[in-house]
């Protein structure tokens, strides 16, 4: 994990989430990093890493990272594989560790998108949280948590966010979403 991008105040949250400790502060930057390093370096603290969402690369955030995929016949697939935009990188979703690299058609689009994410608007307007209302189900502070809530495969949930956002309403897999 490359921790020169990152503040001590995510090293701290690293470390806390990958020792399942509760370190409110390290005396200096250097034990902060040592310390975050043999957290991250067991296959435990890699999984818990892993578990809470938290790139075990670089560090990128729930908001930074996509579990899943979608098969090509539209149904969401292979729910144990996580990519972090931030830095591309991909790893089990419950371990931590990389995933085979496997040969992409178009990785040029895939390094331009992963790059996109530096630039800040772009990056502020993906981790925006738009809430939504599921008629008859409740409100919910985004599509992730409505769509878990509902059971509903997560592969397709950023092509509905987008025609919500569109539309403002939609029905879709038997429930109707309103932008709220």
């Amino acid at each position: 994990m490359n921790f020169a991008k990152l503040t001590t105040a995510d090293l701290i949250v690293i470390h806390n989430v990958a020792a399942a400790a509760t370190v409110k502060r390290f005396s200096d930057r250097a034990t902060a990093e040592k310390r975050t390093a043999a957290a991250i370096g067991t296959d435990e603290g890699l999984a818990r890493l892993a578990r809470s969402l938290i790139c075990p690369n670089c560090g990128g955030w729930q908001n930074d990272i996509t579990v899943g995929r979608v098969a090509n016949d539209g149904t969401e697939a292979h729910m144990h594989e996580a990519t972090c935009h931030v830095c591309g990188f991909e790893f089990h979703a419950e371990t931590g560790r990389a995933l085979k690299v496997r040969a992409k058609g178009n990785s040029a689009a895939a390094t331009s998108a992963s790059a996109s994410w530096a630039r800040p608007e772009v990056r502020a307007a993906r981790v925006t949280r738009c809430p939504v209302r599921v008629v008859g189900k409740g409100e919910f502070p985004s599509m992730r948590p409505a769509f878990r809530a509902l059971g509903l495969p997560m592969g397709c949930m950023i092509k509905t966010r987008m025609a919500l956002k569109a539309a403002r309403r939609i029905e879709v897999f038997g429930h109707t979403f309103e932008a709220i």
